[in-house]
């Protein structure tokens, strides 16, 4: 629960920083893994203050690069809710055409959910023998990689 507090925090500093809380509706792209984190942080917007609500819509992070660099206007995104940074030739093509003052936040890395049957006999796993379990490289027991 703490680290959706923490992500919620993170992207509510970031609708405010860029005055998307002001009476006009906002547009934002978003992969479906991340739709759920927009959708609850739109919630926690007044809306007497807006005139037209915010829309979400779903698609990969290439196409929401892409729909976001086309250029400015109603038509294209205000923000990229992505599980990637923004790569170089996207950033050159939002410059080329006219889009210039991007602003990229991180708010978090990414999540590891362990999900279990609930037929299954339960099991536990400490901490450490997760962490572990999700290294790039696993220490000796000396500590040494």
């Amino acid at each position: 629960m703490q680290i959706v507090k923490i992500l919620t925090l993170g992207y509510l500093i970031l609708f405010f920083s860029i005055e998307l809380k002001g009476s006009e509706g906002f547009h934002i792209v978003t992969p479906s893994s991340l739709a759920p984190f927009s959708k609850f942080v739109i919630s926690k917007i007044d809306k007497e203050e807006r005139k037209d609500p915010p829309t979400i819509e779903i698609k990969n992070s290439e196409q929401a690069f892409k729909a976001f660099c086309s250029g400015g206007g109603l038509n294209t995104p205000d923000i990229v809710n992505s599980d990637r940074r923004i790569k170089k030739y996207e950033f050159n093509k939002c410059i080329n055409n006219g889009v210039k003052n991007i602003s990229e936040a991180i708010i978090g890395y990414d999540a590891t959910v362990l999900i279990q049957n609930l037929s299954n006999k339960t099991f536990s796993i400490s901490k450490e023998a997760l962490i572990l379990a999700i290294l790039a490289k696993v220490p000796s027991e000396d500590g040494l990689l």
